[in-house]
C-alpha cells in the first residue's frame, strides 16, 4: 500500500519532461462541436499547420497556418495565423498572433502534480476558474514518450496538457470545463520526429490541403452586433461576394458587397447559429454568427 503514495510523492517532487515543441513541420487535427449540431457528427473540424520560419528580434518563431471545414461544406484556407517560440530551456511555449508584436505564453510544460495551470493565451483563470493538475503519466508513441499533465477541472474530465504538442482540447482553443460545447484535439503528427497522438495508428493526420494552393485572405472583416437581432454590421468586405449558411450547409441568402460598410437584414431568420462566408478578391473568410430572437 506504500508504493503507490511513494510514486505520486515523487512526481509531484518533480518536473516531468518529454519531447520537445516541433520546429519544423506538424499537424494538429481537430474539431468542433455543441448542442446547435445534435444531428451532425460534429459543426465543424479544423487543422493548424506548423510549416516555415520567421524572424523577430533574434528569435526564430515556427508560422502556423489554418484550413477550416464546415460540415457540408468545401476546406477553406484561413491562412496565416500566427508565430510560435519555444524556449527550449524555460519548457515553455510563446505565441504571437498576427499583426500583433506581442508574445504571449502559450503552453508551459514545466508543470508538477498540484500546480495550477499558468494563465495562458489559452487558459483565463477569472472567466473559468481555478484548473490544477492532478496525475502525470507518460505513453509512448513511435518510441517516443508523450508525458500527459490530467487537469482537474477542465472538459468533460479526461483532458490533458501534452508535453512537446499543446491541449487535448485543441492547439489554440481554449481550455474550460465544457458545458454546451466542447473542443477536441483527433490527431496529431509532429513529422520531423515521426512522434504522433493519441497513437501510432493515427500517425498519418489527413491533411486537408496543403496551404499554398490557396491565398492568404486579409482576416479584416469585422461583423457586429453578435449575438445580432436584425440586423448585422458588416466593415471592411469591399468588394466581396458574401453567402449566408445555416450550420448544417443550407444556403440562406447570398449578396454583393461594393463598399466598405453594409448591412444585412436578419428578418425571418430564426435563431441559432449561421456561418458568413466572404468571397474577397481570391481569398476567403467565414466567419460564426448567432442570431437571437
Amino acid at each position: 500500500m506504500k508504493k503507490p503514495v511513494l510514486i505520486l510523492l515523487l512526481l509531484a517532487a518533480i518536473s516531468a519532461s518529454g519531447q520537445n515543441f516541433p520546429s519544423d513541420s506538424a499537424i494538429w487535427q481537430e474539431w468542433y462541436y455543441d448542442i446547435e449540431c445534435l444531428n451532425l457528427p460534429y459543426c465543424y473540424e479544423y487543422q493548424y499547420l506548423l510549416e516555415g520560419d520567421t524572424m523577430y528580434g533574434n528569435k526564430t518563431y515556427n508560422k502556423i497556418y489554418k484550413i477550416i471545414h464546415y460540415f457540408n461544406f468545401p476546406y477553406y484556407n484561413l491562412g496565416y495565423q500566427g508565430a510560435v517560440y519555444y524556449d527550449n530551456a524555460a519548457d515553455k511555449v510563446y505565441w504571437r498572433p498576427k499583426n500583433t508584436s506581442q508574445d504571449t505564453l502559450l503552453y508551459d510544460f514545466n508543470l508538477s502534480v498540484g500546480d495550477t495551470l499558468p494563465v495562458s493565451y489559452v487558459y483565463d483563470m477569472n472567466m473559468y476558474g481555478v484548473i490544477r493538475i492532478d496525475s502525470i503519466d507518460t505513453i509512448m508513441s513511435n518510441n517516443h514518450s508523450i508525458v500527459r499533465f490530467h487537469m482537474d477541472n477542465a472538459g468533460w474530465g479526461g483532458e490533458y496538457i501534452l508535453h512537446g504538442i499543446g491541449s487535448t482540447t485543441g492547439f489554440l482553443e481554449p481550455i474550460y470545463p465544457f458545458f454546451e460545447s466542447e473542443n477536441h484535439l483527433s490527431c496529431f503528427q509532429n513529422y520531423t520526429d515521426s512522434i504522433s497522438y493519441p497513437g501510432p495508428e493515427y500517425q498519418d493526420c489527413d491533411i486537408f490541403t496543403s496551404v499554398k494552393e490557396y491565398p492568404e485572405n486579409s482576416g479584416n472583416i469585422t461583423v457586429y452586433p453578435n449575438p445580432a437581432y436584425e440586423v448585422l454590421n458588416i466593415d471592411n468586405a469591399t468588394n466581396s461576394h458574401v453567402q449566408l449558411f445555416s450550420i448544417t450547409g443550407l444556403l440562406i441568402s447570398e449578396s454583393e458587397i461594393s463598399s466598405g460598410h453594409s448591412e444585412l437584414s436578419l428578418k425571418g431568420i430564426p435563431r441559432g447559429i449561421y456561418y458568413l462566408r466572404f468571397g474577397k478578391g481570391r481569398g476567403i473568410e467565414v466567419i460564426k454568427i448567432v442570431v437571437n430572437k
